[in-house]
């Protein structure tokens, strides 16, 4: 029983831990992608340093043979001199340099291995850098989309639906009182001494209150004839 209930014990603490890093994945993600650029930039560093050091041996291993050669010359003439105690030395001199240049050779050797496998890790890591900052990229823009997903209401359109029968109850209203304001005014005007008077004239009797189209012509008309007498 013991034993069942640590058990129960540790998959809660599992599922928590579990939880805990599903809601936080995007910040435990940001964090490791920084970390890891760190790392790629001193791998970089470590790459430029192996560079700078082989360059320099590189130097070093020429300048060697330089003065082996310029050795070599020197114990040839003192033995055309016959300076045989002094060709000894330079020769011995030599050997000692020979001795340093297969070093600076091998040395040389490790260091282009060195390069050549440094830089095979520096573009792997940069490849795969570029991969997780691109899914990174890609997981902030679909935990966006999700976050503003999750705000919408799910196939809940009561508030638009009240809303819009709101509105369509305030337009009959206000079309009802338009109505009614209108054949209030047309009673009135109706009613009135003007509006009798307006359509007696109408009628042709009496002196008419507008003047027409027609008024107008046959006054112009008039006056055409008044201008040929």
């Amino acid at each position: 029983m013991f034993k069942q209930v640590m058990t129960l014990i540790r998959g809660s603490a599992n599922k928590r831990s579990e939880d805990f890093m599903d809601q936080h994945a995007l910040l435990l993600l940001r964090q490791q992608i920084k970390e890891a650029v760190t790392e790629v930039e001193t791998m970089r560093k470590a790459l430029a340093l192996a560079m700078a050091q082989a360059n320099t041996e590189s130097k070093r291993h020429q300048g060697l043979a330089s003065k082996i050669g310029g050795l070599e010359e020197r114990v040839v003439t003192a033995l055309e001199k016959g300076k045989d105690t002094l060709a000894q030395e330079g020769a011995e001199s030599i050997a000692i340099l020979e001795d340093e240049k297969k070093q600076s050779h091998d040395l040389l050797g490790e260091f282009d291995q060195q390069i050549k496998d440094l830089r095979k890790q520096l573009h792997a890591a940069e490849a795969q850098l570029r991969t997780l900052q691109q899914g990174q990229r890609i997981a902030q823009v679909k935990d966006s989309a999700q976050k503003l997903h999750h705000k919408l209401p799910e196939g809940d359109t009561s508030s638009l639906v009240d809303a819009t029968a709101t509105l369509k109850r305030l337009q009959e209203r206000q079309s009802h009182v338009d109505h009614t304001l209108k054949a209030m005014k047309d009673l009135e005007e109706k009613g009135s001494p003007e509006y009798v008077t307006e359509k007696l004239a109408a009628a042709g009797c009496g002196v008419a209150l507008k003047t027409s189209g027609q008024d107008v012509l046959e006054r112009l008309r008039a006056r055409t004839k008044q201008t040929d007498i």
